[in-house]
């Protein structure tokens, strides 16, 4: 006689497929997370060194001010560099919050995909721990019969 199939193998298909697809999604949400956190890390690289440059720019100007090489002219073109540096700066203060924002919700999808990743599998383990059951059942019932036979070649045959 063939074994019996398990009943619940078309839905422990099912719920493995559906694991695997969390899996897969989650895989994509850490990438989408990871290249956020560089664009992040990027930005604000990008913004010291802006800050950086201008305070060296402004030190530079300060002491050519203090040893008189500059003129009225050069003082009217510092204060607009000046206001060029503050909007740079701005720009890159900008993109760094941009960049932050994006990270923040990448983290977040990320964490949606962790909690539905461990749903799908607990849903997989509860149709896993059924069959192992289920498996469990069948073959003490097989070995049960197995014995009954057994015990039933060995009686003695009445006359």
């Amino acid at each position: 006689m063939p074994a019996k199939k398990y009943p619940l193998e078309p839905l422990a298909r099912v719920r493995a497929g559906k694991t695997d697809d969390a899996k897969r999604e989650l895989a994509v949400a850490i990438g989408v997370r990871e290249a956020a956190a560089k664009r992040v890390e990027a930005a604000e690289a990008e913004r010291q060194r802006g800050e950086a440059q201008a305070r060296a720019v402004r030190e530079a100007e300060r002491r050519a001010l203090e040893r008189g090489e500059l003129t009225a002219r050069d003082l009217m073109r510092v204060d607009a560099w000046e206001a060029r540096a503050k909007e740079e700066q701005g720009q890159r203060e900008r993109a760094l919050a941009q960049a932050s924002a994006h990270e923040l919700e990448a983290r977040a999808k990320e964490g949606a995909a962790q909690g539905a990743l461990a749903q799908r599998s607990a849903e997989a383990g509860v149709v896993e721990k059924d069959r192992a059951r289920w498996s469990s059942q069948e073959r003490q019932k097989e070995e049960a019969k197995e014995e009954e036979a057994g015990a039933e070649a060995w009686r003695p045959k009445a006359p």
